[in-house]
């Protein structure tokens, strides 16, 4: 039995319709799954306590040591260190840097011709017209002037 073309493509959009109609209701039943998983997912607070800092170096530092002959024979005002401002320091590696007026140096290298011989924690050393001199860290100063505040009144 032959069945008319116009009828036979009106069965096939009826076909079609079905397996969109389904197509459809199996996404929204994957949406509601989900929907519902999300609801039974705790909410994880992530906090930081008691985890290793990735900036802190953990092998131990190795010394450097470095010879200084302090020869004074300059008046005053030729033994003082240039205006130099430390913005960063690196201390805890195999290469201590430090960044000082937007230049970073190590040890070895000579800014406004000072040459730096040790860069620690507590801020950078250098060597200027053969004198030693030390320029702090600003969280030392910072530390310092921190505690100069809390201290009682008769310990300053």
């Amino acid at each position: 039995m032959r069945i008319s073309n116009g009828v036979g493509k009106y069965i096939k959009n009826i076909i079609k319709i079905l397996i969109l109609l389904i197509n459809i209701g199996f996404i929204f039943s994957l949406y509601l799954c989900a929907r519902e998983a999300n609801e039974q997912i705790e909410q994880i607070e992530y906090t930081a306590s008691d985890t290793r800092d990735p900036f802190v170096c953990s092998l131990p530092e190795k010394p450097k040591e470095i010879l200084v002959q302090e020869i004074s024979s300059r008046p005053e005002a030729e033994n003082r260190l240039p205006e130099m401002n430390i913005q960063g320091i690196v201390w805890q590696s195999d290469n201590p840097q430090a960044i000082i007026d937007g230049q970073v140096v190590k040890v070895g290298d000579t800014i406004k011709e000072a040459k730096v011989i040790k860069i620690a924690k507590e801020g950078v050393s250098f060597v200027y017209q053969e004198k030693l001199f030390t320029l702090n860290s600003p969280n030392v100063e910072i530390l310092n002037s921190t505690k100069a505040k809390d201290a009682p009144e008769g310990a300053r």
